[in-house]
């Protein structure tokens, strides 16, 4: 080999490895990129999957809680009845409760 020969040889082979260095770390970004997006999809379809079983649950606890379901199980089941008129009634009269007011207010004013 000539002597002019060896600068050009060494500046090919630093050249090729730059090359083969940028080429491998393309090819390892690449496969990362590839990896984050598969488990980011997996987590998104896992996500999806959670928000519909909350949603089920959701819609099987206003089945089991509704006024109409309660009210059947207590009275085939427990044998309750259902009271049709108010155990109580309140009466009172407009004249009153303007003179409680009234005391009211005097006593905080």
């Amino acid at each position: 080999m000539k002597k002019g020969n060896k600068p050009i040889i060494v500046y090919f082979l630093i050249m090729l490895i730059i090359a083969a260095v940028f080429v491998l770390l393309n090819v390892g970004f690449k496969l990362k990129n590839e990896e984050l997006t598969r488990i980011r999809f997996e987590t998104e379809n896992m996500l999806k999957t959670e928000q519909g079983k909350k949603i089920n649950l959701t819609a099987e606890y206003q089945t089991y809680s509704s006024e109409q379901r309660i009210v059947l199980i207590a009275t085939d089941e427990l044998g309750m009845v259902r009271r049709i008129e108010p155990v109580e009634k309140l009466l009172y009269s407009k004249e009153k409760l303007e003179e409680v007011n009234r005391v009211l207010k005097q006593k905080y004013d």
